[in-house]
């Protein structure tokens, strides 16, 4: 299984501490979050670090809501940005969110607008399933399965299956979590987002691996063992990458 690590664009200070992780087998690739803050050149400055990159857009919080109908120019700006780091990397993937406090079918019809004008971007692009409710009591598009199997059908896009939200899912729905993560492994996922949360939540917290209380033995029996994992649990320092090093380890341990 590939392991991947979860940083911002904006996060040059963890440079030389992902060229050790690489060094060390801590990390096989990185995910890297397109953020506002993040300047064009900050391309050519990963490629410089590391060759195998995937990449995650700006998500609503980072204005990129295409269930919102508004603020086409802003999202056009981001793809541009997101545009200069597909040529610079060559990335694996490109997940986008489906999008909060909207319509489903605006989400659709603005990423079918995209990708006419993106095709290059789009040809990469990956889905994301959410949670239903999200960290600000928002409603979050592409918390079921239906959601995602529709946005895929109509999009033609891969698919991120993100672990910890569909815990926080079945919490919202008062439903199991096992044969609501088993529809969702029908949708064949490209590649997983890990980290840990509490089974009775309905908001992803980002805790590192072993401070919640997911089953990981069982949700790990249940994803191909060829497949690529991001753990997405927060780091705790904005130079120093230990906690994920701890991370790798608790993942590694319930792998064996």
């Amino acid at each position: 299984m590939e392991i991947g690590l979860k940083i911002w664009a904006s996060n040059k200070g963890y440079a030389k501490e992902v060229s050790n992780l690489i060094d060390q087998c801590f990390c096989d690739f990185i995910e890297i979050y397109v953020d506002e803050g993040c300047k064009e050149e900050d391309a050519e400055f990963w490629r410089n670090i590391i060759k195998k990159v995937s990449l995650h857009a700006p998500h609503s919080y980072g204005g990129f809501n295409p269930a919102n109908p508004g603020f086409l120019e802003e999202k056009t700006t981001a793809l541009r940005k997101i545009e200069v780091f597909r040529r610079e990397l060559n990335p694996l993937y490109i997940i986008f969110h489906p999008g909060i406090e909207g319509q489903l079918t605006e989400t659709i019809r603005q990423y079918k607008k995209f990708k006419q004008e993106f095709p290059a971007i789009f040809d990469l692009a990956y889905i994301e399933n959410k949670p239903k409710i999200g960290c600000n009591d928002e409603i979050c598009l592409g918390a079921s399965m239906a959601e995602v199997n529709e946005i895929q059908e109509c999009l033609g896009f891969g698919f991120c299956l993100d672990i910890a939200h569909v815990m926080c899912y079945a919490a919202w729905a008062r439903q199991s979590w096992e044969p609501i993560l088993d529809d969702f492994l029908l949708l064949k996922p490209n590649v997983f987002h890990l980290c840990d949360g509490f089974i009775s939540s309905e908001k992803d917290s980002h805790l590192h691996l072993g401070e919640g209380d997911y089953d990981f033995k069982n949700v790990l029996e249940k994803m191909p063992r060829d497949g690529r994992v991001v753990i997405e649990a927060q780091h705790d320092s904005t130079e120093r990458l230990d906690d994920f090093r701890k991370d790798v380890v608790f993942l590694r341990k319930c792998l064996s």
